[in-house]
């Protein structure tokens, strides 16, 4: 006998599970969203710490060019005398292979901020740094404040996620019930049928399965609350560790423009007076230039890492990148 049949069946899922699916698929599209927020928030830092750098190396390319320029002014005002024109072409010549280290390094940092900027390497477009003399971490409770951070959110959203499948595993041990109905064409000698039939999975074994499947997502629900504790206090020790270097190398910063620098660029002018009045040779004048060449080299690098901490302190959440300024 040949027989064909057609049929439907509808399983009818509990309320309950159903809320469970529903607010499970929210949470996925929350985790979606925050995972975005933690990349704006590493494009935002990649793209100001290239950008700071691409900025003092330029400036320091502009003190190495300015020493140049004076180094062959003492090239020329020395050209009378042998020693003294080959000391100071030998200064040049050392000025000029800096210089040329430093361009070529500017360049590659040039090429890596287009790559963040999207567009062609330009010197033109580093017009300055932000003011970085405040932050707005200033009396702000850390712990609190990274408890926003995207990497923080996005476990606390994986521990909400773990939840919700423990709930759905202990949902899955009231099973639902399942109704069909088919119809179906028997040869000429029968009669056509049609059945009816209510299904239910049977739970045998629960310990070794559903309870089992329980317990597995309430393990993943402290494993992810003790990784959010673990990371929420290395973030607290990282940047409280930044905030402080980033305070002391303001301080220093402060000292070198108001104090180290003056300093040096007045023994540097008076060794230059005394060796045009025949006191003092051209190599120490070129000693207390080298000095404050070297003293105004230190003071741009660490104002560049007074700039490279305000970047990833202004910017740990991408929010804050409207109010940067």
């Amino acid at each position: 006998m040949t027989m064909r049949m057609v049929g439907i069946s509808q399983e009818f899922t509990r309320q309950n599970t159903l809320d469970l699916r529903q607010a499970r698929q929210q949470q996925l599209v929350e985790l979606a969203k925050t995972d975005k927020r933690l990349m704006q928030s590493k494009v935002l830092q990649g793209a100001g710490r290239a950008w700071v750098r691409a900025y003092f190396l330029q400036e320091q390319c502009r003190v190495l060019a300015d020493e140049l320029t004076q180094a062959r002014l003492k090239q020329q005002a020395s050209e009378a005398a042998y020693s003294g024109n080959r000391l100071a072409h030998a200064e040049v010549l050392l000025l000029e292979d800096q210089h040329q280290v430093l361009t070529s390094t500017l360049q590659q940092a040039l090429f890596d901020l287009a790559r963040w900027l999207g567009g062609e390497s330009n010197a033109d477009i580093l017009l300055g740094t932000p003011n970085s003399s405040r932050t707005h971490l200033d009396g702000m409770s850390l712990r609190d404040h990274l408890l926003r951070h995207p990497d923080l959110v996005l476990l606390s959203q994986r521990i909400d996620l773990a939840r919700t499948e423990a709930d759905l595993a202990e949902s899955a041990k009231s099973p639902d019930w399942t109704v069909s109905l088919s119809y179906a064409k028997r040869g000429s000698a029968f009669s056509d049928m049609m059945s009816v039939g209510v299904s239910v999975p049977l739970q045998w074994g629960q310990s070794r399965r559903q309870d089992r499947e329980v317990a597995s997502r309430l393990a993943q629900v402290e494993q992810a609350k003790a990784t959010r504790e673990d990371m929420l206090d290395r973030h607290v020790a990282e940047i409280s560790g930044q905030l402080d270097r980033w305070r002391s190398n303001q301080s220093r910063a402060r000292r070198y423009r108001e104090q180290i620098i003056p300093l040096q660029a007045a023994r540097a002018k008076a060794v230059n007076a005394q060796w045009r009045g025949g006191r003092a040779s051209l190599a120490d004048v070129f000693d207390a230039r080298r000095a404050l060449l070297s003293t105004e080299l230190d003071a741009l690098l660490i104002n560049m890492q007074v700039d490279l901490d305000w970047v990833d302190l202004e910017f740990l959440l991408p929010e804050n990148a409207g109010e940067a300024s």
